[in-house]
């Protein structure tokens, strides 16, 4: 980066050995000057070339000042908002502004999926980056997720006005951010299952939802409409889950699977959020495009999901894919018409902005009402988001005041932690009590259970213990605990050596006296064993050995799938030599992974297992933390544990979610024996217990329809609360409503720590409503759920109030229908066992 003194302005330039940083080119320097406005604002006093014309003077409608703008710009300027700058990196979508007008080209792309993708600021305040997608779905707490937007929203203003540089290319930062991903985590060997939250459409529709929400927070304006804290658009759009051969790939995919797997999460998104906006995706869908579907864009979300304002814009290069890798276009041209007619808004890439549209306006296969509604949509929300507003003055917000400071604010990083202690998932924890073997140790390592409690767990270990630990695996020393699509600066000096390690959390939470050893032993990916001595020696003189393994970015990443869930390079035989040596010594083994890995070597022989995904970076104190027992926060798995038997069993490219031995916990077929640890699953330090019956209820609930989470993210509880089923409120719009009724579930406490818990509802459709079907139907559905916080011996009542709408399930056309007979409402906590499960009689179907 290269300082400009006459401007007060940074600008990118490259080197032949790299990126440059410019110690003056930081946010805060940039915007230092107190008669700078925020970046991409025009309209302002400075601004000669427009403020005294209508489309900047903000007590006009909105409708007005778009109608004025639109009329002034002529065709080259229109097309050059539309697409990326020709001759720019292609997937830097920074558009050529308007300048004779005054109007900055404007950046159309941050990645906002887990953190706002930006430079350190002020040399040391780094972007808050957020436990991975899998994380915050294992939570089940919608009210974190709410906050975790809110966290993105108030980063991305904060760089916004203070110049804040994108972390890909010296770009300042906009108020447009590209997030949440919720394609469907279908095939744990898909190379982006990181970014993506679970195997589950109503779970990722609902965590967008409210994701969207917090991010957002659009607010009421008397003359723009709404006003938004920034402006959110969803990925990828839709049934995209291959990276092999991705640009060109044709998915054939079922009517039934369409409408049951690949489109729920978004419609849930749109209806109960409403998005700014998309991101058609690379995926071709029964031969087309996504990016150039009619019945995908203008229909179902423009239509069907009324959105008539939602801004789609294609992934990089989209467009130009349908000429050179699906062949769905003949030219440019045609691509350019297809796309844009089909509701396309904005193109990433050149396509557009490099002759396509201005060719095919000129030979009328695209008409000019046709781009000014796209470019319409695009610039409303410009103007919606106060980028055509004096600043300080323009209503009803003060978005624009928020300093640099808020940029990983003690309070933004405290949540980071608390996210990733909810997330993380206790698969076993073996009752047993095993005396020290270790030569330098003669005490015996004991759970926080006192000695009258029966049984005693290996977990949680007692901080206090003289217990010496080993702490190996290729994770005990990693930095690199974070999902894909971070892409910011996690630290200063560019690397990511500021983030702790589990081995070094261990460390500092290890008080009793005793030894820790840290030792990687190999490492992610590699079949270098040399360091397998050091890491067997601590394994040989410890008391306890926590284990810790899995995969990173590295081996799971956009463009790359993997072939199986085996744990990669020489992982296998190393976990094979430290249960050899630990003897009957406890192993807790922790996994960190963002697409499952088949923990087949570890299952029977660990004492305990814990499941991290990519905890980020606070998540090695989180880990600790919960093995010590400093906190009994635990999540349930939004996933499937696969067993390495799964991978041979079915084809990546099989999209079909039915056939086969199935796929995610909906569909896999129980007698295939391919499952470790199923959806929902996760154990506590304490114990609970559920009783739950049928109540009618009275009428429909007043409540919002996403329902109530626990009060806070730290899990502050009621003694009663109502949780109203978001699916029950969202298919209203499929089939006819009847009455509701409430399912009221008392969870107690029963044992000896204060805990949080999950509980979640499914529906289960009998064997007589399968036989009715024409097709397969799932073998159960997750349709509401909720998070609650009890104290030794305490309880609380919830609610469920959900209707006979929920029952609905997907045709082999596509529609919804409720079968007549009999249904089942399973009430979970994550231990099947203790499942509760209430029949439900469906007299007619409707």
């Amino acid at each position: 980066f290269v300082w400009n003194a006459r401007d007060g302005t940074c600008y990118f330039k490259k080197s032949e050995i790299g990126r440059v940083f410019n110690p003056n080119c930081t946010a805060g320097r940039v915007n230092s000057r107190k008669r700078l406005p925020p970046a991409y604002h025009t309209c302002g006093k400075t601004d000669v070339q427009n403020r005294e014309l209508p489309f900047c003077d903000p007590k006009k409608p909105l409708e007005a000042r778009l109608d004025d703008l639109l009329g002034r710009l002529n065709l080259s300027e229109k097309i050059g908002l539309m697409g990326s700058i020709p001759g720019s990196d292609a997937c830097l979508f920074q558009d050529q502004g308007v300048s004779r007008l005054g109007i900055p080209g404007y950046m159309q792309c941050v990645e906002t999926n887990t953190v706002v993708s930006a430079l350190c600021v002020e040399d040391s305040r780094c972007s808050t980056a957020f436990p991975g997608p899998a994380n915050m779905a294992a939570t089940f707490n919608r009210t974190l997720w709410e906050k975790k937007g809110d966290v993105l929203s108030t980063e991305l203003r904060a760089l916004n006005n203070n110049y804040g540089i994108r972390f890909h290319d010296g770009a300042y930062i906009g108020l447009t951010g590209w997030g949440p991903n919720i394609n469907l985590a279908r095939d744990p060997r898909f190379g982006r299952v990181s970014e993506l939250p679970s195997e589950d459409p109503v779970l990722n529709g609902l965590y967008a939802a409210d994701v969207v929400r917090g991010m957002q927070q659009v607010q009421p304006s008397p003359t723009l409409g709404k006003y938004y804290k920034m402006l959110a658009s969803l990925k990828h759009y839709t049934a995209y889950t291959i990276e092999t051969n991705r640009f060109g790939i044709n998915e054939n995919v079922s009517l039934y699977d369409l409408h049951d797997s690949y489109l729920p999460q978004y419609e849930l998104a749109f209806t109960l959020a409403e998005p700014a906006g998309v991101m058609c995706s690379y995926a071709s869908i029964n031969g087309v495009p996504s990016c150039a579907s009619p019945f995908l864009l203008n229909n179902l979300v423009r239509d069907v999901w009324g959105q008539p304002h939602a801004v789609v814009v294609t992934d990089c290069l989209a467009v130009r894919n349908m000429v050179d890798a699906n062949k769905f276009a003949k030219s440019i041209e045609d691509a350019t018409a297809k796309s844009i007619n089909a509701g396309v808004d904005l193109n990433t890439g050149f396509p557009w902005t490099s002759g396509g549209l201005r060719d095919a306006v000129g030979n009328h296969t695209v008409a000019m009402t046709t781009l000014d509604t796209a470019l319409r949509r695009s610039l409303r929300q410009r103007f919606q988001s106060g980028l055509f507003d004096p600043v300080p003055d323009h209503q009803p917000t003060a978005y624009t005041s928020i300093p640099l400071t808020a940029i990983n604010s003690t309070a933004h990083n405290d949540l980071t932690l608390d996210a990733a202690l909810q997330s993380l998932v206790l698969l076993k924890n073996k009752l047993t009590r095993v005396e020290s073997t270790s030569a330098t140790s003669v005490t015996s390592v004991t759970s926080a259970r006192s000695a009258t409690d029966a049984p005693p767990r290996i977990l949680p270990l007692t901080p206090s213990a003289a217990q010496t630990i080993a702490v190996v695996g290729p994770h005990a020393t990693s930095h690199n605990l974070f999902s894909d699509y971070v892409e910011d600066q996690q630290c200063a000096d560019g690397t990511r050596s500021c983030v702790p390690t589990i081995g070094s959390w261990m460390t500092r939470l290890n008080t009793g006296g005793g030894q820790t050893h840290v030792a990687m032993g190999v490492d992610i990916n590699s079949n270098d064993t040399s360091g397998v001595p050091e890491a067997l020696a601590a394994v040989a003189v410890a008391d306890v050995v926590v284990l810790c393994i899995g995969i990173d970015t590295t081996v799971e990443h956009e463009g790359v799938d993997r072939s199986d869930i085996t744990l990669p390079g020489a992982q296998v035989p190393f976990v094979d030599d430290v249960f050899a040596t630990a003897g009957g010594k406890p192993v807790i083994v922790v996994v960190v992974n963002g697409g499952i890995v088949a923990l087949d070597p570890v299952v029977t022989r660990a004492s305990a297992i814990i499941e991290a995904f990519y905890p980020s970076q606070r998540g090695a104190e989180a880990i600790s933390r919960a093995i010590f027992g400093l906190d009994n926060r635990w999540g349930k798995l939004p996933v499937t544990l696969y067993a390495q038997r799964y991978s041979s069993q079915i084809s990546l490219f099989d999209m079909n979610m039915t056939t086969g031995v199935g796929r995610t916990y909906r569909y896999l077929k129980p007698e295939t024996n391919s499952t470790l640890f199923d959806f929902g699953y996760g154990l506590s330090y304490t114990d609970f217990s559920l009783e739950c019956h049928l109540a009618a209820a009275a009428h429909t609930p007043s409540e919002k329809p996403w329902g109530t989470s626990a009060a806070n993210t730290h899990g502050t509880h009621h003694r009663q609360r109502t949780v109203v089923s978001p699916v029950a409120h969202h298919l209203r719009s499929h089939v006819r409503a009847t009455a509701w009724f409430n399912v009221s579930c008392t969870v107690r406490n029963t044992g000896t720590r204060a805990g949080d818990e999950v509980l979640m509802v499914y529906h289960r459709p009998s064997t007589a409503v399968r036989r009715a079907a024409d097709h397969v139907l799932p073998q159960r559905r997750l349709i509401s759920f909720t998070r609650v916080h009890l104290g030794v011996n305490d309880s609380t009542t919830v609610q469920f109030a959900t209707s006979t709408v929920a029952l609905a399930l997907t045709t082999a056309n596509g529609d919804k229908r409720v079968y007549a007979g009999k249904h089942y409402l399973e009430l979970s906590h994550g231990i099947p066992e203790s499942d509760v499960s209430i029949p439900i009689d469906v007299a007619s179907v409707f």
